[in-house]
């Protein structure tokens, strides 16, 4: 991660040359440290060819490959989409998302008990729902943002053995579902609907502040 002023114009060479091979090599898009939309753009110009590179490096793999090369190939899949998302566009982004959701649950049902994976599948889900809301698909983002809740609600109610997601992340993500359903849903004219996913939210929300008061 490269803090600081990240405009192109501050980058050293070296930095830009170490972003794009820590982000090849560990077959994610990598993050740089900015609060507003112009870092995010500034990612998304950065990372673009480097993400294209990984896709074809995973999609080169042969159908056999290892449950963890396919894993990192939707990784990729999701992180090119994520530039395209920031790009604006939403289709290209949403052809890597479905292509990274298809993955995630072919692994998934390969290991129901991995809340890994069950997670990954979940933020697909998700993801495909920004991208279909976007598109002026209230209906579909629905579909999407519920399939993706019904798991992470199945996940905040088992126990967390399984460290990969914590508990708090499950709860972080069930409220994030949870609002997100009810923003369509108050878009859509249901307000007493979105009225009870708000409220949801807001009470895992006031017992996370709960645990971290000085946050």
């Amino acid at each position: 991660v490269i803090g600081g002023d990240i405009a192109p114009e501050k980058l050293a060479r070296e930095d830009i040359e170490r972003i794009r091979e820590n982000v090849f090599l560990g077959g994610y898009m990598g993050s740089l440290v900015a609060n507003d939309h112009y870092g995010a753009m500034v990612t998304a110009e950065l990372l673009d060819a480097v993400a294209s590179k990984a896709v074809d490096y995973y999609a080169a793999l042969p159908d056999a490959a290892s449950a963890d090369e396919q894993s990192k190939r939707s990784v990729a899949l999701t992180n090119i989409g994520d530039v395209m998302y920031w790009q604006g566009d939403l289709t290209g982004a949403l052809e890597k998302y479905q292509a990274a959701l298809a993955i995630r649950q072919r692994l998934a049902a390969t290991d129901p008990t991995s809340a890994r994976w069950q997670r990954e599948v979940s933020v697909s889900h998700e993801k495909v729902g920004n991208v279909v809301r976007d598109q002026g698909d209230a209906m579909a983002a629905l579909a999407e943002y519920r399939a993706s809740l019904v798991i992470r609600e199945a996940l905040a109610a088992i126990p967390t053995e399984d460290p990969t997601p914590t508990s708090e992340t499950r709860q972080q993500d069930l409220l994030v579902g949870h609002a997100l359903v009810g923003d369509v849903l108050l878009a859509q004219g249901d307000t007493a609907g979105a009225l009870a996913e708000h409220q949801i939210s807001l009470t895992i929300a006031q017992l996370l502040a709960a645990k971290h008061p000085t946050d």
